[in-house]
């Protein structure tokens, strides 16, 4: 199922997180609040690592994915279907919101692809080819060698950016400023949840217990791995915001409004670069999605993977993406919905982790006392967030 990559599995996760709400997320962060919330990314990028250091390692010492070690042993059938439920939920809802943000940052690019090459074809078509090609990727089983391409192609994309940032000659004092004197208000509440939704990704916590016992053989090698591949990806996304800090107060409403932010650079071929790098992040995350969705699915009702019940999870989490793509129009406002979404589903995955903490591995006892600190008082933040966030939108 997983089949051989040349990315170390923790490179896969940040893959997955540099997608198209990543850079969505990012850019408006940027333009609105300039480097006043880069605070959120290190606190969301540290966030990331601890927790899917203890996912990655959970999974080496049970040997077994995150969600059949949730539900291993577990001999309550009631608490047991209210995890399943959990799971289930939390991965099936959050991988739908991605997929609609996903299938609509993929559709940015394509359309700024095709209008560069003077081709027309309505956005309903796109989406169709889009979403077809994505299921017979799914049903042939062999993605891996396009998503390492379209990973590669993503990676230069965020190398731009971080070019551009220094390009753009930001005020260093700034920054600094910005990544450790939080700022937070109710103004910026939903920005710095998109933030999190859109760094610490629960499917990517499965999707590196499945990868684990496929490549690692010790312990500190997860760790290390983790570590560097994570913090990349946080670079990247202070990148990404540093150099739209420098067009703060642009109202940015439709995609080819980003170009100018590699136009320092790259000049005129910056159009086809973001276009490209949008198309190549939505349609590699468009991927991952569905397919991390059906894995859990199959691991909490003991499937069998690649069988007919992980094809139907997978279409259905593409269908969804597709329905809620080609509803609205907006797609800027789809992948900043998506990230918030998942934010708010933040809660769901400390209690989770709490669970999975819970459950007998061989590894130290004492580690474990300490992870489980450390995670409630992120649980808490989750909360806090999460709560804020809902007051947030209902003006309450």
């Amino acid at each position: 199922m997983i089949g051989k990559s040349f990315f170390n599995p923790a490179f896969v996760v940040t893959a997955a997180f540099i997608g198209p709400g990543t850079i969505t997320m990012c850019i408006l962060t940027g333009t609105n609040y300039g480097f006043d919330l880069l605070w959120a990314v290190l606190c969301s990028t540290l966030i990331t690592i601890f927790i899917q250091n203890i996912a990655a390692r959970i999974s080496f010492y049970s040997k077994k994915g995150l969600a059949t070690t949730i539900l291993g042993n577990e001999k309550n059938k009631i608490l047991k279907i209210l995890l399943i439920c959990l799971i289930f939920s939390s991965i099936f809802i959050g991988n739908s919101a991605y997929e609609a943000g996903n299938l609509s940052g993929t559709l940015i690019g394509t359309n700024g692809i095709l209008n560069l090459l003077s081709i027309k074809l309505s956005n309903f078509i796109q989406l169709t080819i889009l979403c077809l090609t994505i299921v017979i990727i799914i049903f042939i089983n062999n993605y891996k060698i396009l998503s390492n391409i379209l990973m590669l192609i993503v990676a230069f994309m965020s190398l731009s950016f971080l070019i551009s940032s220094f390009v753009t000659k930001p005020d260093f004092i700034e920054i600094l400023k910005g990544l450790f004197i939080p700022s937070f208000n109710s103004k910026n509440i939903l920005n710095v949840v998109g933030i999190m939704g859109t760094t610490v990704v629960p499917y990517n916590l499965f999707l590196h217990a499945a990868l684990v016992n496929k490549k690692y053989k010790d312990i500190n090698s997860i760790k290390l791995d983790t570590i560097i591949a994570v913090s990349i990806g946080g670079v990247i996304s202070i990148c990404i915001i540093v150099t739209s800090a420098s067009l703060q107060g642009a109202n940015i409403t439709n995609p080819s409004e980003i170009r100018g932010l590699l136009e320092p650079f790259y000049g005129n071929i910056s159009n086809w670069i973001i276009n490209l790098g949008f198309f190549c992040a939505g349609l590699t995350s468009s991927i991952t999605a569905p397919i991390a969705a059906a894995i859990i699915f199959c691991e909490c009702f003991n499937l069998k993977l690649n069988g007919f019940y992980y094809k139907l999870v997978s279409i259905t989490v593409v269908l969804i993406g597709f329905i809620f793509s080609s509803i609205y129009t907006l797609p800027i406002q789809i992948i900043l919905f998506a990230q918030v979404a998942n934010g708010i589903l933040l809660p769901v995955l400390g209690v989770l982790l709490f669970v999975l903490l819970h459950k007998k591995t061989n590894e130290p006892p004492k580690k474990n006392d300490y992870d489980k600190i450390i995670l409630l008082l992120i649980e808490l933040f989750f909360i806090f967030l999460c709560v804020s966030s809902i007051l947030k939108i209902f003006n309450v």
